[in-house]
This record gives C-alpha cells, sequence and structure tokens, in this order.
C-alpha cells in the first residue's frame, strides 16, 4: 500500500520517485527496496508525509483521505487563499469547524 501510494502522490506533485529522493537526500536504491515491498522507516515515513503535506497514516493506507498541507507560509495572494480554504473545508468536513452560511439548507 505504501508504494502506491507513493507513486500517487509523486504523479499529483508531478515529479517522481527519483526526484523525491534527491530532494529528501536518500538514496535512490531505496525506492526500488520500496517498490519491491518493503516499508520505509519511521523518521523517513516522517520526511516523505511533510514533503508531500499528507499524514503517516495515509502513506502506510491506513487513512483514505489525504490532509490538507496547512504550511502556508510560502504561499501569497490568491495560492495562499485557496489553500487556506482547502483547510477549512477539510476541517469542516471533518466536524472540527462549522462554518456559518456554508452549508446547504
Amino acid at each position: 500500500m505504501f508504494w502506491k501510494n507513493f507513486i500517487k502522490l509523486c504523479e499529483d506533485k508531478k515529479t517522481n520517485p527519483t526526484q523525491v529522493m534527491v530532494d529528501l537526500k536518500l538514496s535512490t536504491g531505496t525506492a526500488t527496496n520500496w517498490k519491491n515491498g518493503s516499508v520505509p522507516r519511521d523518521t523517513t515515513l516522517l520526511k516523505i508525509a511533510d514533503y508531500f503535506g499528507v499524514t503517516v497514516e495515509y502513506l502506510l493506507g491506513k487513512e483514505e483521505k489525504e490532509k490538507p498541507q496547512v504550511f502556508l507560509s510560502h504561499q501569497s495572494g490568491d495560492e495562499g487563499r485557496e489553500r487556506i480554504k482547502e483547510v477549512l473545508l477539510y476541517l469542516e468536513e471533518s466536524g472540527v469547524i462549522e462554518i456559518p452560511g456554508q452549508k446547504e439548507k
């Protein structure tokens, strides 16, 4: 399940496993091990989850929906506003918050 989710995240981000490995300063051979069924160590899972803005649980297939990345400091203007909307929508759908006037009556 890890490899399948890892590949999907790479595709969504328009990158590939080799580039992710380079960006995270990991051995590209390690990705081959993952493809063959091994799972990264906890510290590596955390790095990958942070890189893609998802949870470790999502990477491992224990959580179906990706959680939106909350790190907004590098985003500005329209991109930042859209990201905030995504986060708020996720929180509302999760039942964490309620946004008045957003639900259909």
